[in-house]
């Protein structure tokens, strides 16, 4: 409701109607409640994701990115990102669209090839048409015998791996940083600093007012973290 009532400050019709249902003492259908937003929310994505899938059929080519993380809840959620090229006015451009979370109960090559190709079969997606691949350096993934690219390469030998370059700069800097004594000290003074001020709501809101940045927690896997 906050974000409803937010929106209608830039949507004249909206505060209207907001306005009419909120001063009438009468009983009246707002379509406000949970249920049916999450029915609005979904028709929303479903048209979205028509959208998306279109565009990717008449582009025919297509490469598939893939990545595991756990939610808050800790389930294991793969997320599946396609890149295209999408022609408009004769001017082609590249798209990079996500197409969904899966939850998964594995993170094996096989499970996850496997998930892939079913989901990618669910919204009418070919295979076949895949000319390339990437994830990171994980064995799961990259493996010559049971990891995904390995799995999906037997289907379709045109899908060519390409390593994440994101992960190759995480394993990069993170060894750098590691092997030097002087970056070692730099990175520790910095989390003993998040340490301290994280560990009050005082001493954070001293930080908020006098610092122009916000302190961060260190990150194994966000190698922006290493600068």
């Amino acid at each position: 409701m906050g974000v409803i009532e937010l929106l209608s400050d830039f949507v004249p019709e909206l505060k209207m109607y907001l306005k009419s249902i909120t001063e009438t003492e009468e009983r009246v259908t707002s379509y406000f409640s949970a249920k049916i937003q999450n029915e609005i929310i979904f028709q929303l994505a479903s048209k979205v994701l028509h959208i998306i899938v279109n565009n990717i059929k008449s582009s025919k080519y297509f490469s598939v990115m893939i990545d595991s993380t756990p939610d808050f809840r800790k389930k294991d959620q793969l997320s599946i990102i396609i890149r295209y090229v999408k022609i408009t006015d004769q001017k082609p451009s590249i798209q990079e669209s996500f197409l969904s979370f899966v939850n998964i109960l594995s993170s094996t090559g096989e499970n996850l090839a496997n998930v892939l190709i079913d989901e990618l079969r669910v919204l009418g997606i070919k295979i076949a048409d895949c000319c390339g691949q990437s994830y990171d350096n994980a064995s799961n993934m990259k493996g010559e015998y049971k990891g995904v690219k390995s799995r999906i390469l037997e289907i379709n030998n045109k899908a060519w791996y390409t390593p994440c370059g994101g992960h190759n700069i995480n394993l990069v800097i993170g060894d750098s940083v590691k092997n030097t004594i002087k970056s070692q000290n730099y990175f520790t003074t910095l989390n003993n600093i998040y340490k301290i001020f994280a560990a009050s709501r005082k001493r954070w809101a001293i930080q908020l007012k006098y610092l122009k940045i916000n302190l961060k927690a260190p990150s194994d896997t966000r190698w922006e973290y290493c600068f």
